[in-house]
C-alpha cells in the first residue's frame, strides 16, 4: 500500500538522519567492557585497512572508544537495564575469569535485533580478533535468503554442557556447533524465529536446575540454534597463533581470534596474583 511504503520511507530517513547509517550499509558491532576497548580499536583499524567499502561500526560498551573515530556508541549499562540482560546470566562460578559468566558484553549479543531494530544484517566480532582480509565480500556471500538466523565458523559439539544439556543436544541431533566470537546475524530471521526467547528459556531453566550447562554464555544460544546456522569459511575465525605466523595450513587466514588468556593490550598491566587477591582478600578485611 502507498501509505505503508511512505511510512517505511519516512522511518528509514529518520533513522539515517538521527544515527548516520542506513539499512543497506555494511554494519559491524563490538560489545566489550572498558578493559577490552584497546582490542576493539585495534580490530577496527585492521578492518578499515583492508575494506573496499565504507563500514559502519557500532560499539556497545560502558564508555565510547577513545582512539578511533566515527564509531556509533551504544551505552552497555542502558542496554543491560532496558533488556534485562541479567535474566540470561550463567549462575556457575568459574575459577578462571570468575566474572565471565555474568559479563554484560557477552549477553548483549542476544538482543542485537532489539538494539538495531532497523537493520537486517550485522556482523558481530569479539574484541580479541584481528582482520586481515576485506570483510565486504562476506556480506554479499552469506545469509542472502533469510533462511537461517546466523552464519559462523563450525566447530565440534556444544562445549560446557551438563547431563541435561547433553540430552537436549542429543534430542535435537546437534552434530556441530560454532564459535560465537565471529557471527553474522540475519536480524530479520532472528526476530521471526524468536531465537532470543528460546535462549532465555534455556538460561532460566539452567538458573533453576543447574543441570544444562556450566561454561560461559554460548551454550544456550548453541542449543537454541542447533544445526540451523550457515557455515562461514574457517579462514574467518582461526583460533591459532599460526594464523599470524603465516604458517596457516590451508587457504589465506582472514581473521585471527586470540585464544590467549592474556591479550596483547593487557601484557603491561598483567598481575599474576590477581586471582589470589580477588579470591582471598575479601576474607581478610
Amino acid at each position: 500500500r502507498p501509505s505503508s511504503l511512505l511510512l517505511s520511507l519516512l522511518l528509514s530517513l529518520l533513522f539515517v538522519f538521527e544515527f548516520g547509517f542506513g539499512a543497506d550499509e555494511y554494519h559491524i558491532v563490538f560489545c566489550s567492557d572498558d578493559g577490552y576497548r584497546p582490542g576493539v580499536e585495534k580490530c577496527i583499524n585492521s578492518i578499515r585497512s583492508h575494506a573496499s567499502e565504507e563500514i559502519t561500526f557500532h560499539f556497545i560498551g560502558f564508555h565510547p572508544l577513545e582512539n578511533v573515530k566515527h564509531v556509533h556508541f551504544v551505552d552497555l549499562a542502558e542496554v543491560g537495564e532496558k533488556y534485562q540482560l541479567s535474566r540470561f546470566f550463567n549462575p556457575f562460578y568459574r575459577q578462571e575469569k570468575p566474572l565471565l559468566n555474568s559479563n554484560l558484553p557477552n549477553y548483549a549479543r542476544y538482543v542485537l535485533h532489539e538494539v538495531f531494530p532497523d537493520l537486517s544484517k550485522i556482523l558481530y566480532l569479539d574484541a580479541d580478533t584481528e582482520v586481515m582480509c576485506d570483510v565486504v565480500p562476506l556480506f554479499h556471500s552469506h545469509l542472502l535468503r533469510h533462511a537461517l538466523p546466523v552464519a559462523a565458523v563450525a566447530r565440534g559439539g556444544v562445549a560446557g554442557l551438563l547431563d541435561e544439556g547433553k540430552e537436549i543436544a542429543k534430542r535435537k541431533n546437534i552434530v556441530e556447533s560454532f564459535n560465537a566470537g565471529v557471527m553474522m546475524f540475519d536480524l530479520v530471521r532472528w526476530r521471526e524465529l524468536d531465537v532470543t526467547g528460546q535462549i532465555l528459556d534455556y538460561a532460566q531453566q539452567n538458573q533453576l536446575t543447574l543441570s544444562i550447562y556450566e561454561y560461559g554464555s554460548q551454550p544456550p544460544m548453541a542449543l537454541a540454534l542447533g544445526n540451523d546456522f550457515e557455515h562461514l569459511p574457517e579462514k574467518w575465525n582461526y583460533l591459532d597463533r599460526a594464523c599470524l605466523d603465516q604458517t596457516y595450513p590451508g587457504e589465506i587466514c582472514c581473521l585471527f581470534h586470540s585464544r590467549s588468556i592474556h591479550k596483547d593490550w593487557e601484557k603491561f598491566s598483567y598481575d599474576p596474583w590477581a586471582y589470589v587477591k580477588r579470591r582471598f582478600l575479601p576474607f581478610l578485611n
